[in-house]
């Protein structure tokens, strides 16, 4: 409240729509695969639906989707890399909701990549 009290005004805006986000994740993280955009965007979106129904306390930028993006490619582990860039820095209760929802959408993804590295 202290931070937001500097600033004369505070303009509000939503997300990025569907089609804006991914464009901008494949323009900035061109190695990430279509697949992956299309199922981070879908995810976000779900995290934010949450976020609006009071379910959970965080939401999902399109800054930490490009990071999430980023690390899937540099450590080539997307499940290294959301519990980089998200998981670890959520809240117990966020993190177990966010997870499912996760889970929901890239679970084909992380289970291929499971198998691929013997843990399945």
């Amino acid at each position: 409240a202290a931070f937001l009290d500097r600033f004369n005004s505070v303009i509000e805006m939503g997300h990025l729509g569907s089609e804006s986000e991914q464009e901008v994740i494949r323009a900035r993280v061109p190695e990430v695969t279509e697949e992956l955009v299309d199922k981070l965007v879908r995810a976000a979106g779900d995290v934010r639906k949450a976020r609006e129904n009071d379910q959970i306390y965080c939401t999902l930028s399109t800054r930490r989707l490009l990071d999430i993006a980023r690390k899937s490619v540099q450590l080539e582990s997307l499940s290294q890399a959301l519990d980089t860039a998200l998981l670890s820095r959520l809240a117990p209760e966020d993190r177990s909701v966010v997870g499912e929802i996760l889970q929901r959408h890239l679970g084909d993804i992380l289970d291929k990549e499971a198998k691929a590295n013997g843990k399945k």
